[in-house]
Order: structure tokens, then C-alpha cells, then sequence
């Protein structure tokens, strides 16, 4: 038990493979609260992370969450879909962020773990009555950790009563020095991508592609 958020307890689970990485996940919004290795025989904290339950939950930049129905921002919290208008609640400057005020980064999930195949699994349905978008979303979020310390994250989703948008994430903060030892500036990152997406002034998507250049370019590790 981590604590207690909205009169429901939160709970912590956890996995260890042989070499003693270890990763932790809350009920709360499936947070990935530890991404852990053992490095000169000492514990080695990769991810930003708090000891407080309210830095997860009192925090603006959803830190560690999954997003979902959808990542980024729904500019005017509208979208059209099959020809019809849809209008969700707005939590960000009249837009719709990260799935919106009622989310799944803001729900609590069924949690178990799978001991046998070293994974954690949680699931959470929504409704157009809890979040505003179309139709139920049926989540399962699967967090898997190998012997080779590679942890996999899948979404599935199940989708009935109207089409939807489904766009998830995990929003992740990683800081591979450990966790108090300087910033991520030092940190190098790739990524097979040879466009990116336009967004306004308002960090809104346009839907436009771009192709990568300058800053963008992440193939040539950065």
C-alpha cells in the first residue's frame, strides 16, 4: 500500500528478474513509479520519481501516468468522427489534454500481477458518462519485464458502442544518471522517425507532417 487518494487505498506492485532490475506500478492511473538497476552493486533509479503519493496525483505534468483515450491535446476540445461533431470537456485553455478532467490518467485500474511471465497487468473501462468521448473503452495495460532488463509496455484496446479515437501513452520522465544526478542533457536519444507532427502556438496538433531536420533529426542520436 503506497497511500490513499480519494478515499480508495493505492497500491503498489512490483517485479524483480534475476539481475535485480525492478520496475513498480500503482493502481493510480498505472502509474510506473520504478524503473530500477543494480549498477556497481548499488540501486540505480532511472525514472523521476516521489516517495509522495500527492506528487503524483497534485501534478500538472502527469508524471509517470498513462494517458489515454488519447495523448497531446484536442484543440477546442472538439473532433470530427464519422461526420458527426464531438465535444468533450475541455481541462487545458478550452482544449482536451491527455483524455481530458475524467481520464485514465485520473482513474484507479484492477491491478494483478503474473509472476509466471514476470508482468503486470491492469484494466479500467470507461464511458461516454465518465469521460466524454464516444462509446466504452475497455483498457489493458500490460507492463513486462524480461531477464534482459527490457520492460515492454502494451496497450489494448476494446472499443463498443460507437467508434473512437484510442492514442495512447506512457508518460514517462526517465533520468538514466539516476535520479538526482544532474539533468538529461548529457543523455543521448534515437528515434527511427523520418517525420514529426506540426503543432500551433497552443501545442495543438494540425495534423500536418513535417519532415525531421535541425533539432528534429533524432535518427543520428541526439
Amino acid at each position: 500500500r503506497f497511500g490513499s487518494y480519494q478515499g480508495k487505498d493505492v497500491l503498489q506492485y512490483s517485479l524483480t528478474n534475476r539481475s535485480g532490475t525492478r520496475i513498480s506500478v500503482l493502481n493510480y492511473a498505472g502509474i510506473l513509479r520504478e524503473f530500477s538497476v543494480i549498477d556497481d552493486q548499488k540501486r540505480v533509479q532511472l525514472l523521476l520519481r516521489s516517495d509522495r503519493l500527492a506528487d503524483y496525483t497534485d501534478n500538472s505534468m502527469y508524471l509517470n501516468h498513462i494517458i489515454a483515450r488519447t495523448a497531446g491535446r484536442i484543440k477546442d476540445a472538439r473532433f470530427e468522427l464519422n461526420g458527426k461533431e464531438i465535444e468533450l470537456p475541455a481541462n487545458e485553455n478550452g482544449n482536451s489534454l491527455h483524455g481530458g478532467p475524467h481520464s485514465f490518467a485520473k482513474s484507479f485500474f484492477d491491478i494483478k500481477a503474473d509472476s509466471d511471465k514476470n508482468r503486470i497487468i491492469l484494466e479500467k473501462t470507461l464511458s461516454t458518462a465518465d469521460d466524454g468521448f464516444p462509446g466504452s473503452l475497455k483498457l489493458k495495460i500490460i507492463y513486462q519485464l524480461d531477464e534482459n532488463d527490457l520492460l515492454s509496455v502494451s496497450f489494448i484496446g476494446q472499443q463498443s458502442e460507437s467508434d473512437d479515437v484510442f492514442n495512447p501513452t506512457l508518460h514517462t520522465y526517465f533520468n538514466l544518471a539516476g535520479q538526482g544526478n544532474d539533468d538529461v542533457t548529457d543523455h543521448q536519444l534515437w528515434i527511427n522517425s523520418d517525420k514529426h507532427l506540426e503543432v500551433d502556438q497552443g501545442k495543438n496538433p494540425t495534423g500536418k507532417l513535417l519532415a525531421n531536420q535541425g533539432p528534429f533529426d533524432l535518427k543520428k542520436s541526439a
